[in-house]
């Protein structure tokens, strides 16, 4: 006895990215100790820039649902629910690198020692959109001809975040601690809204 309305769909979306940069290897010039390096160590610090690509592809099916349920002539309420997809900015999926080397504290008169492999980087062409499971309830109520009073609770479940983070890459058969934007992991928001209109 209650009327309904409302919508149903899916939206299928197909992405496809190719990035073409360089990678910038630290320089013997700034060497220090380099008799405790190991030879695959040494062969790092060769100072060329070389180029690099990267790409990604992927896949996302987004489905929705709408639904409306007119309770009286004057309180009706709304369902909603639906998965979005945030690519990242262009900025973050740049491919480029920067490899540096970091040294250990030395004491008084003591040289500082290797201490490993560095690298930023200026984004990663390997970042997954961040998607959204998100969820809505409302409630209207329209006391008037322009007048109304709603209430809506929501809730997103947030996977693939992106944040700048440190994580080890190989390179060249050797470690190398990465700082740069990653897909860091989920999350969830949850909020309320009131809004009255007169």
């Amino acid at each position: 006895g209650i009327p309904v309305d409302g919508n149903i769909g899916v939206r299928f979306v197909h992405t496809g990215l190719d990035a073409n940069g360089s990678i910038s290897y630290p320089s013997a010039a700034g060497l220090q100790n380099s008799d405790s390096l190991t030879p695959q160590q040494l062969a790092l610090f060769n100072g060329q820039a070389l180029p690099i690509n990267g790409s990604g592809n992927y896949h996302n099916v987004l489905p929705s649902l709408n639904l409306r349920f007119k309770l009286t002539n004057d309180l009706q309420l709304r369902l909603a629910a639906s998965k979005a997809i945030t690519r990242p900015n262009i900025s973050d999926l740049n491919s480029y690198m920067k490899i540096g080397a970091s040294y250990s504290s030395a004491g008084a008169g003591q040289q500082a020692t290797f201490a490993g492999f560095t690298a930023s980087t200026g984004g990663n062409p390997a970042l997954k959109p961040m998607e959204a499971n998100q969820y809505d309830m409302a409630l209207e109520w329209y006391f008037g001809p322009t007048s109304s009073l709603t209430a809506t609770v929501f809730k997103k479940d947030i996977r693939n975040y992106v944040s700048n983070e440190v994580h080890v890459e190989t390179i060249d058969g050797q470690p190398v601690a990465v700082s740069g934007p990653t897909n860091a992991g989920n999350g969830t928001v949850k909020g309320a809204e009131v809004s009255y209109s007169q």
